[in-house]
């Protein structure tokens, strides 16, 4: 449409030159202007009739068609710049979008790292607690343990001043004896403190092997004590 307005816009300007040029000259000569008809009616008055008619009608349809190109024109941007502000719209909503999208990306990954975090958080707290909790077991199981091998020890003691005190008005064979059967009391009842304690121990650890090796000293410490109580009890009967 815009080209079919453009071609009329352009023949009508052509048509209006003639026109005018055609009537300049036929005020001058109408006999170049007109050749047709009696030559009579060739004259200025025809001209104006003839060209200046034409030269208002070439002026017209001129004016109409460049109105209406500009209309054209016109209706032409203003859809372009209907279509320019659509999809300018568009793409701010789809730009929006995409912020939006990516805001919610980023908030749930950071949601994400600060629950692992909390998590880790808590489970490390949790660790710290139960380990505390155990020590602390370890600890008064150790305290116990060690308060019952110092009372067994004490007590073995007294035992021991008392059959020592009650065996001196016998022979020196039966106090030889009985000095000996208290030792070897004292040291069973300190095995037995040892396995209680060892019982509270974990095995493997250094405290559990530090109380075998001191059992195993302790049962030594015995098998020596009944042979020596032997090798007395031979040479006495010799």
């Amino acid at each position: 449409m815009e080209k079919l307005f453009v071609v009329l816009s352009i023949i009508f300007l052509m048509l209006l030159v003639v026109c005018g040029i055609a009537l300049i000259i036929g005020c001058v000569k109408p006999q170049l202007v007109i050749k047709w008809g009696d030559p009579d009616k060739r004259n200025k008055k025809n001209v104006l009739k003839y060209y200046g008619i034409s030269l208002i009608v070439c002026f017209i349809l001129l004016l109409t068609t460049y109105t209406s190109l500009e209309n054209v024109k016109a209706v032409k941007v203003a859809k372009a710049e209907v279509a320019l502000a659509k999809k300018v719209a568009s793409d701010k909503v789809i730009a929006d979008k995409k912020v939006a999208d990516k805001v919610i990306a980023d908030k749930l990954k950071a949601d994400k790292i600060i629950k692992a975090k909390a998590v880790a958080e808590k489970a490390k707290a949790d660790k710290v607690i139960a380990d505390k909790v155990i020590k602390d077991k370890a600890e008064a199981d150790k305290l116990i343990a060690d308060k019952e091998i110092e009372d067994k020890t004490e007590s073995d003691r007294s035992i021991a001043n008392e059959q020592k005190t009650t065996t001196t008005s016998t022979n020196q064979s039966t106090n030889t004896r009985t000095d000996y059967n208290a030792k070897i009391a004292s040291i069973n009842i300190q095995r037995e403190a040892l396995d209680y304690k060892l019982t509270t121990l974990v095995r493997g650890s250094k405290e559990y092997g530090d109380v075998l090796d001191e059992q195993t000293k302790l049962i030594q410490k015995q098998i020596d004590l009944t042979q020596k109580q032997i090798n007395s009890e031979t040479q006495k009967l010799k």
